[in-house]
């Protein structure tokens, strides 16, 4: 499962929909795509509430977009794990490079700036 931020009306239907099927539209250049846990660690990064869906005007989303990015800090690696579940399952937890979460912040303020006076809604 993953998480989709998208512009949107501020009922939060999508602003721009879609139609290609080469992901190549402006449509599509449009969103971001993230996991789970990596979207819940990019808003709670952003000083939002982690929450699995929401909405916030695109404007209040680049300030606190470009708050961040205004400070040196680069986020840690997170390094990929294993290990064994119940009945013997493994379970394997993804990793992350450094810098992730401020790649991903200046992914989401390019798509907060072109919702303009919009919203930026995910889910």
């Amino acid at each position: 499962m993953g998480t989709q931020f998208y512009v949107s009306t501020k009922d939060g239907q999508p602003a721009i929909r879609c139609t290609c099927e080469d992901f190549t539209c402006p449509g599509c250049q449009l969103q971001l795509d993230l996991n789970l846990r990596n979207a819940a660690d990019l808003l709670g990064h952003l000083g939002l509430e982690p929450a699995p869906w929401g909405q916030i005007p695109a404007r209040w989303l680049a300030t606190a977009c470009e708050r961040r990015l205004a400070t040196a800090d680069i986020d840690e690696e997170i390094p990929s794990t294993t290990h064994h579940g119940h009945g013997g399952c493994r379970v394997i937890t993804a990793g992350r490079d450094a810098g992730y979460l401020r790649k991903r912040t200046q992914e989401l303020l390019r798509l907060a700036r072109s919702a303009g006076t919009g919203w930026v809604s995910w889910s």
